[in-house]
């Protein structure tokens, strides 16, 4: 299942995200696909909770690679781009206004989405929960992106650069070449056990 998280932990090697990151793929954003409220009922995760609508956007990715787990070729991942009251508005969902309003107060700052057509490795929240919908999407498909930073550009030459809305995190992962943080990474999952 998806929740809001606050991305408040930083992590500052690829040692840590591999710790921490149920999936670890290589892949290229294909789409941009509908917003969900990613914010669920704490007991009753099928629905969405009472207080809150977290602006999920949900993006499609083509995987290229696994590097820890696996999974489907074509994946959904859930990037919270914005937080918005229930008493902000009526009935179960915002106006797209309201949402439009959420996304754009909060790039940059909270938030850096990915572009579509670009190669990303990113560090991911496997889906837990199984058997229903949210707004549309099965549960199971839904990949979360709560770690901070999750997201890596490749560029044409396969350097490796972060892409994050936190600045001081650069010192910690300077341009590096795709094939040296692979073997980082190799060497980080052979010796760290697997979380949770």
């Amino acid at each position: 299942y998806i929740i809001v998280v606050s991305k408040s932990t930083l992590y500052h090697s690829f040692r840590e995200l591999m710790k921490y990151s149920h999936v670890v793929i290589i892949a290229r954003v294909i789409s941009k696909e509908a917003v969900i409220n990613s914010s669920r009922n704490t007991f009753d995760h099928s629905k969405p909770s009472d207080d809150l609508f977290a602006v999920g956007q949900v993006f499609k990715v083509e995987v290229e690679q696994y590097l820890k787990g696996n999974g489907a070729k074509e994946i959904l991942i859930v990037q919270v781009q914005g937080l918005i009251s229930a008493e902000q508005f009526e009935g179960e969902h915002p106006s797209d206004t309201m949402i439009e309003q959420a996304i754009a107060q909060n790039e940059g700052k909270e938030y850096i989405p990915p572009t579509i057509q670009v190669r990303y490795l990113m560090f991911l929240h496997a889906p837990i929960e199984k058997g229903y919908m949210i707004d549309g999407y099965p549960v199971e498909l839904l990949y979360n992106t709560a770690l901070n930073p999750w997201l890596f550009e490749i560029t044409e030459n396969n350097l490796v650069t972060l892409v994050s809305e936190v600045a001081e995190l650069n010192k910690f992962f300077p341009a590096q070449l795709l094939d040296d943080v692979i073997l980082q990474l190799d060497q980080t999952l052979e010796s760290t056990p697997a979380y949770p």
